[in-house]
């Protein structure tokens, strides 16, 4: 075999990042079902044993590198499982270990004494193993612990504090823990010297037993809860404002408002990355307020944010929504004028240019679409989604007009594809628009040609559009139609 002839180096990378690859095949549905045992990860494509047991030269070669044997993903293992453990980290030698630790036994029916022997025995098994890895813990580099209520109990034996290697602690549903665990537990995560990834994902809003002082803060770089009060987020980020590069919530629930308008300014000059998946609040009078979160934040270092506003009671429609991403050139702006001027003032010092917009919002939004797409901020946009109700005044101001003079500013110059979801316009408007942008023709313009490839629309109102359902360009990609 050709790869038999490769060196020994080469070998031992290859299973490494073959070792380390996530399984994304879409008929593993482990994720909602995670497999039981001990692999490399509970998302491993592979193990080093069953590399190993390919032929002689591959055992030694996993055998002979001990940070293939460095990651340990452990699912509710089996007794003959957990001696295999043992070999396991005998086989990592002294290489830090990345740990992921879960329970799959939650009960169907908590009232059956035989369903509840059952999961007692497996969630017995899985913290014998939690035990034996804790004789290790000077060797923890990362750890992500997703326990239930039967297992808990096993971290009152953590003694995090001679962890002097552990850089990143993940602990779902940490609601299971008993409050005075769970104090305990925070103040010693906390306390690590080398800690610089927080992540407490779970199902309840965390409360203030888990806002550290300061102190302990200082070099922490990453942030990630599933839920927060608003009256906490600001400590938060002052604890770490220096270092923190990744802050990210899934949930912040809005109570006084008030609190937010208080908050000083904050410079965060390493963040990098800013999401908050769901602002929720109680009284919609305040949604506005919620901005209020980041428009006290200066971030000259900022690559991505997403910053979304929900309703309390659990409704999937967003309210308000800002963000971008400088990686893909995208933007998106859902709500009103207080969404965008908070876009504004994030970007005001910054180099990037936007090439995909979307654009979304109840009601009639001409004015604030034409705000949008008169703002130097647009001046590289490619690709327009306006999901809005917009009518002849935002598609009069995209029109290019055939008189206009030599050197005359064009809105959207590098256009190449428009969509409308709500375009309610006199017949033939929309038309117009698109013949004077189109790539395919010669632009009756002397000082502009379009670049617009493709164009989509739904129209409403009145009627009749029979200009503009007829509309056909050759070499472009046309989709208009009537609601």
């Amino acid at each position: 075999m050709i790869i038999d002839q490769l060196p020994f180096e080469i070998m031992g990378e290859i299973f490494s990042q073959y070792i380390h690859l996530k399984d994304t095949d879409p008929t593993n549905n482990y994720k909602a079902a995670p497999r039981s045992g001990i692999t490399a990860s509970s998302s491993a494509c592979t193990t080093p044993w069953t590399l190993g047991q390919v032929c002689s030269k591959w055992r030694t070669i996993v055998l002979s590198i001990p940070t293939l044997w460095s990651t340990i993903g452990i699912v509710c293992p089996s007794q003959g499982e957990l001696r295999v453990l043992h070999v396991w980290i005998q086989r990592s030698k002294q290489a830090k270990l990345d740990l992921e630790l879960k329970c799959c036994c939650q009960l169907d029916d908590p009232m059956s004494d035989s369903n509840y022997n059952l999961d007692a025995k497996k969630c017995s098994r899985l913290e014998a193993a939690m035990k034996y890895l804790l004789l290790h813990v000077a060797r923890w580099k990362r750890v992500e612990f997703e326990v239930s209520d039967t297992t808990s109990g096993a971290f009152k034996d953590l003694a995090v504090e001679n962890a002097s290697a552990l850089e990143t602690v993940a602990i779902h549903n940490v609601y299971m823990f008993p409050s005075k665990v769970l104090k305990q537990l925070y103040s010693k995560i906390y306390s690590l010297p080398q800690l610089r990834r927080v992540q407490f994902p779970g199902k309840k809003a965390i409360g203030n037993t888990i806002v550290p002082s300061p102190a302990n803060y200082t070099k922490l770089t990453e942030l990630s809860f599933h839920a927060l009060y608003s009256r906490h987020v600001h400590g938060f980020l002052k604890s770490c404002s220096a270092t923190l590069r990744k802050f990210e919530v899934s949930r912040i629930i809005v109570t006084t408002p008030i609190v937010l308008a208080k908050s000083p300014p904050l410079c965060m000059p390493s963040l990098q990355h800013f999401k908050v998946a769901n602002c929720m609040y109680y009284d919609p009078d305040t949604v506005d307020q919620s901005l209020l979160l980041i428009n006290n934040l200066t971030l000259p270092a900022i690559v991505s944010l997403e910053f979304s506003v929900g309703d309390f009671e659990g409704s999937r429609d967003e309210k308000l929504g800002v963000g971008f991403d400088t990686r893909t050139g995208t933007m998106c702006c859902n709500g009103s004028d207080p969404a965008w001027r908070t876009l504004q003032k994030l970007l005001g010092s910054s180099t990037f240019r936007p090439k995909r917009l979307l654009f979304s919002s109840e009601g009639i939004a001409n004015d604030l679409a034409l705000a949008i797409i008169r703002s130097p901020l647009m001046v590289d946009l490619e690709h327009l989604h306006v999901a809005a109700l917009v009518s002849n005044p935002f598609l009069l101001a995209l029109r290019v007009e055939e008189d206009g003079e030599a050197g005359e500013k064009v809105l959207l110059p590098h256009l190449q594809s428009l969509v409308i979801t709500r375009c309610h316009s006199a017949n033939a408007t929309l038309s117009s628009v698109i013949i004077s942008r189109a790539a395919s023709l010669k632009s009756a313009a002397p000082h502009f040609q379009g670049k617009l490839r493709s164009a989509a629309a739904i129209l409403c109102g009145p009627g009749p559009f029979d200009i503009d359902l007829k509309l056909n360009i050759s070499g472009m990609v046309l989709d208009i139609k009537q609601l």
